[in-house]
């Protein structure tokens, strides 16, 4: 997720995952591939198995994962809207009733990391902005970033 505006009318950010929708483009074709190999040396059972997995698993995989996150907030309200294959969800919260943004984080165990994920607690609880959690200081920025921004709407 990235800062695309900020400016006192309104702060845009924008989640487009390119490295997983051209990753799941990549597949689809080696698949495709892969499928006409096998059927020109006449496999007829793995091609077989190969169509069922390229017309139901990868479909499946772009439905499922790939999606684009939108948030605009302004004065007066929050709104995400979260884009897939399937179509498009809005949510909007009344800026009034933001307390803030804040860090939902998730440790694995295993090698103790600390990934996270921007979030906006609310008089209602809290709305994740991102799908999945990622480490690094990029969702640190977007709450500060968020926080900012209300604090000067609420000041003034």
């Amino acid at each position: 997720m990235k800062i695309i505006d900020n400016t006192p009318d309104h702060l845009v950010l924008d989640q487009t995952p390119w490295v997983l929708g051209g990753l799941m483009a990549i597949i689809s074709i080696c698949a495709v591939a892969l499928l006409l190999f096998v059927t020109w040396h006449r496999e007829w059972l793995a091609a077989g198995l190969l169509a069922v997995v390229g017309t139901l698993v990868i479909p499946t995989a772009i439905l499922m994962l790939v999606e684009r996150r939108h948030v605009v907030l302004t004065p007066r309200e929050l709104t995400l809207s979260v884009q897939n294959l399937r179509g498009t969800k809005t949510t909007t919260i009344n800026s009034a009733d933001i307390e803030r943004a804040t860090l939902d984080r998730l440790r694995q165990t295993v090698d103790i990391i600390l990934q996270f994920r921007p979030a906006i607690v609310h008089a209602n609880g809290t709305l994740p902005l991102r799908r999945g959690f990622q480490s690094g200081g990029r969702s640190q920025t977007i709450v500060d970033a968020i926080n900012t921004w209300l604090a000067q709407h609420r000041d003034s």
